[in-house]
């Protein structure tokens, strides 16, 4: 491409407003997606990462990767001409009022007349599937399952592998051999990644045609999983929305069997505390495994903190002097809820009692409170 005239596919590319407003926003200086996208407001992080695509495939933007972010420049010297005259067009106030009238012709959505109007009507990937889900977890561990490989096929299907780095390839195996493909856009730690999705077959939609977002909140009880997924049509958004539903409960599940994966030992060293006879020994082992704020209830016990908690297995050592309880089989567990059958013995070995106690633990891996259900 020549300094003095532009090709068919670039001129296509800066035809559209929403792009020329892109090029006058990287035009000086760099930027990355999420900057642009917080300068125009009004446009959603998927279109403008998909804009900026276009941009880069004509050759009129520059991208370059750092870290987890990927920064933006318009390549002013492979406009020639064309760059002085949109230069002259920013500084026009009466350009600006028709770009304003453009861009809200655009998001409103005018009926496409031609090849390439229909194409930037794809960009702007209007129809959106929102989901929102809180896991018992850190959002630095949820994180790790959008970064890892072996930790990201564990909930899309064996085979399927992420590259989480700007241009790094996506490639999802679901059961029964259907594959997806995508694309990295943007990465932040711990907050935050985009990447493009679309079917190797082409059906429902095309590798590139659609884009995710996932961002990651903390909150009280964990992590705050929020999915944005763009499309072009209404129709394929709407094919998605029970997959995305059945896959984030996936998600949740497998990040919760890695947090809790040491639940077994937790739920020992649970009934082992009750066992010891010394008081600051007995509440030193329990604090290792449950919270401050540990909360216990069963048929003859409502205990609130930890020091509660103590005093009162205190207690039954007193008045069940020899009696001991052990977990009975494996624990079974579900996004941080435990449940386990348990009996106690006396000296001679005995059985006394039985029974299930449910476990709650929190994000962190300690226990937050624990019902006990004895049998008849």
């Amino acid at each position: 491409m020549g300094l003095g005239m532009l090709d068919a596919v670039a001129l296509d590319a800066i035809a559209s407003p929403r792009r020329r407003e892109i090029l006058r926003l990287v035009w000086h200086e760099e930027q990355t997606a999420g900057a642009i996208q917080r300068a125009m407001p009004d446009v959603t992080f998927g279109a403008v990462s998909l804009q900026l695509r276009t941009l880069v495939e004509a050759g009129l933007v520059e991208a370059r990767a750092q870290q987890r972010n990927r920064f933006y420049r318009a390549r002013r010297e492979a406009f020639g001409a064309v760059g002085e005259i949109l230069e002259r067009m920013w500084d026009d106030a009466l350009w600006k009022l028709k770009l304003a009238a453009e861009l809200e012709e655009t998001r409103r959505g005018p009926q496409p007349k031609n090849k390439r109007q229909r194409d930037d009507l794809m960009q702007e990937l209007p129809h959106q599937l929102d989901r929102t889900i809180v896991i018992k977890a850190k959002p630095e561990t949820v994180f790790r399952f959008f970064t890892d490989s072996a930790r990201w096929a564990g909930w899309w299907g064996a085979g399927s592998t992420i590259d989480a780095r700007p241009g790094g390839k996506v490639y999802i195996r679901h059961p029964g051999g259907v594959e997806t493909l995508g694309e990295v856009v943007e990465v932040r730690d711990g907050e935050h990644i985009v990447f493009t999705y679309g079917y190797a077959s082409g059906k429902p939609i095309p590798p590139g045609s659609s884009q995710v977002t996932i961002r990651l909140e903390p909150d009280e009880a964990g992590t705050r999983l929020h999915l944005l997924h763009e499309f072009a049509e209404a129709g394929a958004r709407d094919e998605h929305v029970q997959g995305w539903r059945f896959q984030l409960s996936l998600f949740s599940n497998v990040v919760a069997n890695e947090v809790y994966a040491d639940a077994a030992n937790s739920v020992d060293a649970w009934f082992q505390g009750w066992a010891i006879a010394d008081d600051k020994a007995r509440e030193e082992s329990l604090a290792k495994i449950a919270a401050p704020e540990i909360q216990f209830r069963d048929r003859f016990s409502v205990l609130d903190g930890l020091a509660d908690l103590t005093a009162h297995a205190g207690a039954t050592q007193r008045f069940m002097p020899g009696i001991r309880m052990e977990r009975k089989g494996q624990v079974r567990h579900c996004q941080g809820i435990v449940l386990v059958d348990w009996i106690a013995v006396d000296s001679d070995a005995k059985e006394r009692m039985s029974g299930t106690n449910v476990f709650v633990f929190r994000p962190d891996g300690k226990i937050d409170s624990v019902t006990g259900i004895g049998n008849p």
